[in-house]
């Protein structure tokens, strides 16, 4: 089972490249739900609502995991902070299994791959996520 699926996706701006995961859990704002990553913003996709979240709002990430847990917290600042109703949140807080392997696979146009990204991204990546401590 793979965290992240790679695909194109029409999101109404030219096209942009998506990099979706399965339904992730987060605490902050309560719900699972499905993130994807696009080339210009972050967009998290739950039942009922929908957060679209620019880079340049994302100040901090910081990965907890927790001693003796088989669970790992990933906290995300942000400013300005997403609203849902009335609540404002500055922070994202998202839960992932702490041994868990990520396989993924970028399927972007190789013209636009080797222009823009060949220095900042592989085009594969296969890790452990989170990997334990002991």
């Amino acid at each position: 089972m793979n965290l992240f699926e790679v695909h194109w996706e029409d999101d109404g701006a030219g096209g942009e490249e998506a990099v979706v995961t399965e339904i992730i859990t987060i605490l902050t704002p309560r719900g699972r739900y499905n993130v994807e990553l696009h080339l210009s913003f972050l967009r998290l996709e739950g039942q009922a609502t929908d957060f679209k979240i620019q880079y340049n709002s994302l100040v901090h990430v910081f990965v907890l995991p927790k001693s003796n847990q088989p669970h790992t917290f990933v906290v995300v600042t942000l400013d300005p902070p997403i609203c849902k109703g009335q609540t404002m949140y500055p922070y994202i807080v998202m839960q992932f299994e702490t041994d868990y392997m990520v396989e993924s696979s970028l399927m972007m146009n190789e013209n636009l791959y080797s222009t823009k990204y060949k220095d900042k991204l592989e085009s594969s990546y296969k890790k452990i996520f989170l990997e334990r401590k002991t």
